[in-house]
């Protein structure tokens, strides 16, 4: 299976170069911007442009921006009627090979699908074991996530519970997330292999510089 593999697109998807020998597309969040109602105007937009790709199969796993599917009833619906698999702590088999999604990521300011980092274990606790493709909207610790603080020293802000429950998951093959950009010199959007798993981190947007997209996403083999 071909996947194009995206994230953090942030309402500039129309900037997306759409290869078409792709079997799979996979979105891993952060497709808006606004922590409000108008999210629910820049999520129809999003979808609208998802929807017309034709690919055989498409997934989408949201972010802490997509403020619409965390208040908004009607809109996992919307994406049912396209025939694109919203997954929030839930799983789908595509020819054969089992994908699981989940959104959430430790509390950082006031966004949608967020917890503390103590209780983050009780979110990995529910993958499965025999899990082949863990699609999440955060990274793991220690895998492209480096980013800045205040003071510019550099951080990896990744989650720990979900990297030990990672180790533990003898079937998994592929690592599919987003959340940290790029920023300054850092570089967290690309493919990194360790231990036989393939972590792929699409963001597509640079800190600072919305606007344009410094990357177009991963192609994958699957």
């Amino acid at each position: 299976m071909k996947v194009l593999h995206i994230s953090d697109s942030h309402s500039f998807h129309n900037l997306i170069n759409v290869p078409y020998d792709v079997d799979c597309i996979i979105h891993s969040g952060d497709s808006t911007n606004y922590n409000d109602t108008r999210n629910i105007a820049e999520m129809l937009d999003f979808l609208e442009w998802f929807g017309n790709i034709k690919f055989p199969w498409k997934i989408y796993v949201p972010g802490n921006h997509d403020w619409s599917l965390a208040h908004d009833e009607s809109m996992a619906q919307r994406f049912s009627d396209l025939g694109i698999y919203l997954l929030i702590n839930q799983e789908v088999i595509l020819g054969g090979t089992k994908f699981y999604g989940t959104p959430y990521t430790p509390i950082f300011g006031q966004w949608s699908f967020m917890r503390a980092r103590h209780k983050m274990e009780f979110i990995w606790n529910q993958v499965p074991d025999d899990t082949n493709v863990l699609i999440t909207h955060g990274p793991p610790k220690g895998i492209l996530d480096i980013t800045e603080d205040y003071d510019r020293r550099l951080l990896h802000v990744g989650c720990g519970a979900m990297m030990h429950k990672i180790e533990s998951l003898g079937l998994l093959t592929h690592c599919l997330f987003g959340h940290v950009h790029d920023n300054h010199d850092e570089l967290n959007g690309g493919i990194l292999i360790r231990d036989g798993i393939t972590y792929s981190n699409g963001s597509l947007v640079k800190d600072g510089q919305f606007g344009h997209l410094v990357h177009q996403g991963n192609i994958l083999e699957i």
